[in-house]
């Protein structure tokens, strides 16, 4: 078994890899799809499977926080499209 170094290798994620990932992740929609698109990748087909797991977990998470703010605003009467209700005291 001969030793391939890291430079060499092509499923390690590089630091210049890491930072195209991270500035695909600051564009808001861009990122969702992305991440949609990373996360449906086969292991067995695919060059890098850090990056898949990554994405699987970004994923999972930015879903939850999309489903926890639906919720939060739904029970603190936060209309999404008029802002928030203003109550009126007679």
């Amino acid at each position: 078994m001969s030793y391939t170094p890291a430079e060499q290798d092509p499923r390690i994620m590089t630091i210049k890899d890491w930072f195209i990932v991270g500035l695909i992740n600051i564009i808001p929609i861009v990122s969702i799809i992305v991440l949609i698109y990373w996360a449906t990748r086969d292991y067995s087909t695919y060059k890098k499977p850090s990056l898949i797991g990554y994405a699987r977990v970004m994923l999972i998470i930015a879903l939850l926080n999309i489903g926890l703010l639906l919720l939060y605003f739904t029970f603190t009467g936060f209309n999404l499209f008029m802002g928030p209700h203003h109550f009126r005291f007679h």
